[in-house]
């Protein structure tokens, strides 16, 4: 049987929890946003791709799945819907709780010093 999810979606969760957004970053913003049906992940296209969001800060940054952060730069007045919709589908996330913790103790086991493999994906192709 394959995962619903992957592991991408339990990092970005737990990025969500542990990690602050960039101060700024240029080229990491998208103003797009597509909400999908109650219980599934919002999601945004970046370079003809798409990539569900995880999370949201009260700032609008996105947490998303391979990706990383994603500063939203749209309407705002949709950020309550956009938290809705991955407060919702973030429920089936944390009722996998093995692999939850095992997204957690990749985030405790990583080398802060080395290159962030989730920032490799910028539009310029560069880490931020």
């Amino acid at each position: 049987m394959t995962a619903k999810y992957d592991d991408s979606y339990f990092d970005a969760l737990t990025r969500l929890a542990y990690d602050p957004p960039p101060i700024t970053c240029p080229g990491l913003t998208v103003s797009v946003i597509r909400i999908r049906p109650p219980g599934a992940f919002p999601d945004i296209l970046v370079e003809d791709q798409l990539y569900p969001v995880i999370g949201m800060t009260a700032t609008g940054w996105l947490s998303t799945a391979r990706l990383g952060w994603r500063l939203f730069t749209g309407d705002r007045a949709a950020l309550p819907q956009i938290a809705k919709a991955c407060n919702l589908a973030q429920q089936e996330l944390i009722k996998e709780a093995d692999r939850l913790k095992a997204a957690i103790a990749r985030y405790a086991a990583r080398d802060d010093a080395s290159p962030d493999i989730i920032h490799t994906r910028t539009h310029a192709g560069d880490r931020p």
